[in-house]
């Protein structure tokens, strides 16, 4: 497993967003435009960025976090294209990106910054997998899949533990071979691999 980009690109708009000096920025590829993003990166660290369905999710913990138990949080934006012509643009101005604040929530607390942790999200929904591996020998990880709903106060809509997991045939246990979740026409999907060349921490 590679280390998480802290960029993303929306290829069916010609977005890209990548981080700066001072912040991020998105770029328009067609014009080379670029607007900053507003999000505030002081104190944080960002794990991963994405663009889905219209919607930046920017994934992050805290740098007071960093040594003990990383409390995760996800800050969505609805992003918007607003091409020429457009009054918010003003006279003379070419296309322009907007990103709009749609909510900021914890999403969950994992262990150390090399457990696994997965998510993804789409227009209405996010969902994150956490496998922490506890540090006392014998004990089986902790594991939970959430479903939020993300509105402009996110609610849990699906919760799965570590048994209703196990009931559905998913629990990775110490074992573990989930490559990554995916969200899709309200369904959610764990992809799994499993060979000879996938030994090894592929912590995330």
């Amino acid at each position: 497993h590679y280390t998480d980009p802290r960029w993303a690109m929306s290829a069916k708009d010609g977005l890209l967003v990548y981080p700066r000096k001072a912040g991020f920025g998105a770029m328009d590829l067609e014009t080379g435009n670029v607007v900053p993003v507003p999000f505030g990166c002081e104190g944080k660290i960002v794990r991963r960025v994405r663009i889905s369905c219209d919607v930046l999710v920017i994934e992050w913990t805290t740098e007071a976090d960093q040594r003990a138990s990383l409390q995760h949080y996800a800050t969505a934006f609805d992003v918007a294209k607003v091409l020429p012509g457009d009054e918010a643009l003003g006279n003379g101005a070419s296309t322009l990106w907007k990103f709009a604040l749609r909510c900021e929530w914890q999403t969950c607390v994992a262990g150390l910054v090399d457990d696994r942790f997965f998510s993804a999200h789409d227009d209405t929904h996010y969902v994150s997998y956490c496998w922490h591996e506890w540090p006392t020998p014998g004990d089986e990880a902790s594991e939970q899949l959430t479903v939020w709903e993300m509105g402009s106060t996110p609610r849990v809509v699906l919760s799965l533990d570590d048994k209703m997991l196990a009931h559905y045939g998913v629990l990775q246990r110490d074992t573990p071979s989930l490559r990554s979740v995916q969200l899709a026409a309200g369904h959610v999907f764990l992809w799994e691999e499993e060979h000879r060349w996938s030994v090894g921490p592929h912590r995330m």
